[in-house]
């Protein structure tokens, strides 16, 4: 688990530069966001006196307010007409912490910031009683009377909470999760009382991933065929070594029912695809190409079979009828396939029967993603199905997903390999035990802290040691120094962990309950209306130092929230212009092929679009993914 705050972020996430991070106390201190925010502010300096922003607006008081004078109203003489207008509607609410309240917020904000910009900067200086040379040093500047105006819409603006819907939503598509994963729903179970979790699936997609990776290794044998065209020595070597692995195994992995002898053919491949990355780069490129292409061709071939079949038809039967009737698989393998979706589906099922019986209530249902209203609309459904059939790219199947959970129904979105953030007491006696911030920026020492955590918070161990964490984890990279350090933390750790589930029985169940110390807090999910906190996570990078990435891998946010609605417009943009793209490459109106514009400037526009976004940033650019996903490339060439 990494150490984590969580922001509020407003139409994209915001990347900060090492120098804007926070002090080492400043990041282990969490408290209550609305709290936290009115403290910053105060020891900022933004503000005076916190009850001096509060909201007292009117018509009659904002020129005082602002600190106009007679001579400058006329300057400003509309805009000052249009705020007091608008500052007069917003007293008159009877519901200020409404959208409408916070619209008028947010003009009143724009006519502030007007009138200060079109007021003379020497016009708008404190009195003279605040002489610079009589201030210590230390001392911040006190604010313009602008300023406290703004101030005070701004914190005005940010009382207007709401709370969150008391849901915990996680996904899994195109298979079964990994073990232990039920581990982590409930330790937010746990740290989320009264929540309720919500388990998505796609019923239609149980063996999805096990189908992608059958393609695949089609697509590698076809790429192996286009190889041997090749001439130069180790290519020939290297196709010599897959003839002979598909003659020794092939026939007996056909013919046998023994498990371990299909095991050793998989783990023969492995040893070959190893020996493959050390091949030559030409060589390795070469082949990397023939791979990427013949894996497209593919992903083509079988979404053009969906397509025929109609889109929002398509499902684990309908892939079993393309391996068995397009690819003339054996018979075996498409009964082990159709086993294996079932398989899945009764992974999950068992998943949520245990975490229910361990929370003594049905707080963990399955829900299937069809029954979200936005996945009845057929943009939606088309922009999902291209990821999931054509490109099989199910990280970006889900980011559309989960946004469309938390505009319909609200609550806190978690990916499944994720924890809670850790309490203040856990943070304190990391600190202590670290070696500066070792324990907070190595990630071997917080990957053995996680795995330690997740053990005694679930109750599978009220003592952790390292040589366990190392049964699960490398450890290879810490120190002896960093182990006892580890193991010396875990010591401290152990009166937070839950008794075991017979000494749970044996004091009547309730030796959980009666615990007061907790590994995880929960964030304060009071939030600003119309905001979307997301995770934020301290991301160090060798040549340029240290940064705050947000990531969606948490976020939060109420029923309808606007801010959620911009992410899926943009979404849904994204997938429009690739759509426009594609269509531009397949008219051939401007170009021929993707490499007649290799050569033209990247900022070029050609058929309203720029040049850049034909091209991705890589070699393959032909023959690589679609996907909205920052960088990625297309396959606008293939046709």
């Amino acid at each position: 688990m990494n150490v984590r705050t969580y922001s509020v972020q407003r139409g994209g996430v915001k990347t900060i530069s090492a120098s804007a991070v926070p002090p080492t106390a400043a990041v282990l201190s969490r408290k209550k966001r609305a709290i936290e925010e009115k403290k910053e502010e105060a020891s900022s300096g933004k503000i005076e006196n916190l009850d001096a922003s509060k909201y007292d607006l009117t018509p009659k008081n904002i020129e005082e307010k602002l600190g106009i004078t007679p001579e400058q109203k006329s300057t400003v003489k509309d805009l000052l007409n249009k705020l007091k207008k608008v500052i007069s509607a917003y007293n008159s609410m009877p519901d200020k912490n409404s959208e409408a309240g916070q619209n008028s917020l947010i003009q009143q904000g724009k006519y502030v910031d007007a009138i200060q910009k079109k007021l003379p900067a020497s016009s708008q200086a404190q009195p003279k009683q605040a002489k610079a040379k009589e201030q210590k040093a230390e001392e911040k500047p006190k604010t313009t009377p602008i300023e406290g105006v703004l101030e005070t819409i701004k914190t005005e603006f940010k009382g207007h909470r709401v709370p969150v819907e008391k849901i915990i939503h996680g996904i899994w598509i195109a298979g079964a999760p990994p073990d232990g994963i039920e581990d982590y729903m409930r330790v937010f179970l746990d740290t989320y009382e009264g929540f309720d979790f919500y388990f998505w699936v796609d019923e239609n997609a149980y063996a999805a991933a096990k189908f992608s990776s059958i393609l695949k290794k089609v697509a590698f044998d076809a790429a192996i065929q286009d190889l041997r065209s090749a001439t130069d020595e180790s290519t020939k070597a290297f196709v010599k070594d897959y003839d002979e692995l598909k003659q020794k195994y092939e026939k007996k992995v056909a013919e046998t029912t023994s498990q371990a002898e299909k095991d050793q053919y998989l783990k023969d491949l492995k040893d070959l695809l190893e020996k493959f990355t050390k091949i030559s780069d030409e060589i390795r490129g070469k082949f990397d190409r023939l791979f990427l292409k013949n894996v497209i061709v593919a992903q083509n071939g079988f979404f053009n079979f969906c397509l025929l079949k109609g889109l929002g038809n398509i499902n684990d039967e309908t892939r079993a009828e393309y391996l068995e009737k397009e690819l003339k698989l054996p018979t075996e393998e498409i009964e082990q396939y159709k086993k294996l979706k079932e398989t899945n589906k009764e992974k999950i099922a068992a998943i949520v029967k245990q975490l229910n019986e361990k929370l003594g209530s049905d707080r963990v249902k399955i829900k299937d993603i069809k029954e979200l209203q936005s996945m009845k609309q057929a943009r939606n459904v088309y922009n999902y199905e291209q990821e999931m059939f054509l490109r099989w790219n199910y990280a970006a199947a889900t980011d559309q997903i989960r946004m469309y959970m938390l505009e319909e129904l609200g609550g806190l979105y978690t990916d499944l390999d994720m924890m809670p953030s850790y309490s203040q007491e856990v943070l304190e006696l990391i600190k202590k035990h670290s070696d500066g911030n070792r324990m907070f920026e190595d990630m071997s020492s917080r990957r053995a802290i996680s795995d330690a955590v997740l053990k005694m918070a679930v109750g599978k161990a009220t003592t952790v040691s390292m040589e366990e964490v190392a049964k699960d984890i490398d450890v290879s990279r810490l120190t002896e120094e960093d182990k006892t350090k580890l193991n010396a933390l875990f010591k401290d750790l152990e009166p937070f962990a839950k008794p075991d589930s017979k000494g749970a029985e044996a004091e009547g169940g309730e030796g959980a309950k009666g615990m007061k110390k907790s590994f995880f807090q929960p964030i304060d999910l009071n939030i600003v209306r119309n905001t979307m906190p997301i995770l934020r996570r301290y991301h160090h990078y060798p040549e340029l130092g240290w940064f705050i990435r947000g990531l969606n891998g948490l976020m939060v946010s109420h029923k309808g929230s606007t801010a959620v609605s911009a992410v899926i417009v943009g979404q849904q943009a994204a997938y429009q212009e690739l759509a426009a793209l594609r269509q531009d490459v397949l008219s051939g109106e401007f170009f021929h092929s993707l490499e007649n514009l290799t050569h033209r400037n990247h900022k070029e526009r050609i058929g309203n679009h720029l040049v850049a976004n034909y091209l991705a940033k890589s070699l393959f650019f032909d023959y690589c993914q679609d996907s909205v996903m920052p960088e990625a490339v297309s396959t606008l060439g293939i046709r």
